[in-house]
């Protein structure tokens, strides 16, 4: 009967034994998320040409991010040359502009806020450009303000503005009956044309039919002005101007 009972006992420690679990392994730590990328900021101005017409506005440049969490963004000047970026991301950037006749430019800032007023100047691409104008002056066309007195006459003025120096050379041509003629004198002039010392070059007295008078000097950047003076009160005279200057 005692070796029934050792026997059984053994058997109940058995099972339990068996019957013994492990302790649960604590559940494994997910990965954290991705931090949010930080965008806040809205980027914004107008894209004008360079001095001396930094107040000429260029529609349709291109401005790109090139370098920065944006690179690859894009937006375009509107009629008015303004351009915007919505939303760009916060940080330092590089942004390109450019647009068709004109040099690129490129220009880096750090973004930490909105910023509009952020604008861009466009160099125009060097170039020598041809001009010609067929018109006719007389004394009913406003008189040209001259530091000089002897210039105050009625007169059409054509605007040059050279973003770099270079050479001026204009060509004034008329048909007149009289062999030497005063009917018509050709200035140049730096703008506004009304200071001591404005005056560059006056050519006005010529010799000929038909007659002819030029202008031609080496001019640094800045703004200038050819001027066919009325000289003569004998009705409108028709005139043939041709000019030759770099952008």
């Amino acid at each position: 009967m005692t070796k029934k009972y050792i026997v059984l006992a053994a058997l109940l420690l058995t099972a339990g034994c068996s019957g013994t679990s492990a302790s649960p392994s604590p559940p494994a730590t997910p990965p954290a998320a991705p931090s949010p990328i930080a965008t806040c900021c809205s980027l914004g101005g107008m894209v004008t040409e360079t001095n001396p017409t930094s107040s000429t506005i260029v529609a349709g440049a291109t401005v790109t991010v090139v370098a920065g969490l944006d690179t690859g963004l894009m937006t375009t000047s509107d009629s008015a040359g303004q351009y915007l970026f919505a939303r760009l991301q916060l940080g330092a950037l590089t942004l390109r502009t450019s647009a068709a006749g004109y040099d690129d430019t490129l220009q880096t800032l750090t973004l930490t806020v909105d910023r509009q007023g952020f604008g861009f100047q466009l160099n125009p691409t060097s170039a020598s450009v041809f001009e010609q104008f067929n018109e006719t002056v007389s004394d009913r066309d406003p008189v040209c303000a001259s530091y000089e007195v002897t210039t105050r006459l009625p007169c059409k003025s054509y605007v040059i503005a050279l973003h770099a120096a270079g050479t001026v050379d204009a060509v004034l041509n008329w048909d007149d009956s009289v062999a030497v003629s005063s009917a018509l004198a050709l200035e140049l002039v730096r703008e506004p044309g009304t200071n001591q010392g404005d005056q560059i070059e006056l050519s006005h007295v010529t010799q000929g039919n038909p007659n002819r008078e030029q202008v031609i000097a080496v001019l640094p950047a800045g703004i200038y002005s050819v001027r066919v003076l009325y000289q003569r009160p004998l009705g409108p005279q028709a005139f043939i101007l041709t000019m030759t200057h770099p952008r």
